[in-house]
């Protein structure tokens, strides 16, 4: 198929697609169960499910033993770096579509997902597309979290568009992009993002890279939605702030990586948080006293994350420089083994 022509919706599915989940923990495992559930059970049925297993050998076997008569489920062992940069890698190396999904392994898809999701991919200026995620909190959202700040708990938030529009990058938990010309640009950036607790934009990342090397833009899709689980740890306030101050220091390891300028992170900064903090100030004077604890919340957030991009900016070493436009990147090494 020629890239630069318009594809109608079937012809976008032609060769089907493959919806990539990347896991690590067999804490996750009735998490992971229900978001293949929900991969598989799409109005698109996709062409397979790669579950990509992060350097765990018996969270592998036992997913091996779990789906083997599936047909359409196959389980991928990341053996190389740790992180979900290295091991999604891995199932998309794995995958057989020409069309990729990702999901987390802690979201469920709507049942229409998968099929709003890739119908912009008929638009050959489009790099890719990425929905929009809804938080499923264990335990109820706490009064004092404010919707600006959905984000730390990798949900979308208050001041994100509404209705698909152009955007700089969108999320690895909900995104779909063309297999070769992923690998081709040398997919996630197996050092940089997230191992265990410390969290860095590789999405972003790897978004920006995409789209410089491509020259074409990425899609933000609203209607191909996604449930992201919130557990209770994930509630408080101490989460809050940690999880502020890594966004700050990883978005300026993320600067250094792209020498991309923050022109989204400062758009957030100058529109969505003063707009936050006057809706805040609002609700207090109409009567939701617990309005005061999110406008004190946003202002923690905003300290929390300039500390983090402070201590980057101090302490973290400089990065290489970032490929120009139309440069050879490599595809990165095979090492997975598929079952």
């Amino acid at each position: 198929m020629n890239r630069r022509q318009p594809l109608s919706p079937s012809d976008v599915l032609t060769g089907g697609v493959s919806v990539v989940i990347a896991c690590h923990s067999e804490n996750r495992l009735d998490l992971l169960q229900r978001s293949v559930t929900s991969a598989l059970a799409q109005d698109v049925t996709p062409l397979e499910v790669v579950i990509a297993v992060d350097n765990n050998d018996p969270l592998y076997l036992k997913l091996r033993t779990l789906y083997r008569v599936h047909p359409r489920v196959k389980v991928v062992a990341n053996t190389g770096v740790r992180g979900a940069s290295s091991t999604r890698n891995a199932g998309v190396r794995a995958a057989r579509s020409p069309l990729v999904a990702f999901l987390d392994d802690d979201v469920v898809a709507a049942p229409s997902w998968l099929r709003r999701l890739i119908a912009p991919l008929g638009e050959p200026s489009v790099a890719g597309t990425g929905g929009s995620a809804s938080p499923r909190w264990q335990t109820g959202k706490p009064r004092w979290f404010p919707d600006e700040f959905l984000w730390v708990v990798g949900a979308s938030f208050k001041g994100m568009p509404t209705s698909q529009a152009e955007v700089r990058n969108v999320w690895s938990e909900n995104m779909a992009i063309r297999r070769a010309q992923f690998l081709a640009c040398g997919g996630f950036d197996e050092g940089f993002g997230k191992r265990l607790d410390v969290s860095r934009p590789e999405d972003t990342e790897m978004c920006i890279r995409f789209a410089r090397r491509s020259g074409d833009h990425w899609l933000y899709v609203p209607d191909a939605r996604v449930e992201h689980f919130v557990p209770t740890g994930r509630s408080s306030f101490r989460f809050f702030l940690a999880r502020c101050f890594s966004e700050g220091r990883g978005k300026i390891e993320m600067r250094r990586l792209t020498h991309e300028r923050l022109s989204s992170e400062r758009a957030y900064a100058l529109r969505t948080v003063p707009t936050a903090l006057g809706r805040c100030l609002w609700q207090v004077v109409s009567g939701d006293f617990a309005a005061v604890l999110r406008f004190a919340a946003v202002l923690a957030g905003c300290f929390a994350a300039l500390a983090g991009a402070v201590h980057a900016a101090l302490h973290s070493p400089a990065a290489k420089a970032a490929p120009a436009a139309g440069d050879d990147v490599p595809v990165p090494e095979e090492r997975s083994r598929a079952g």
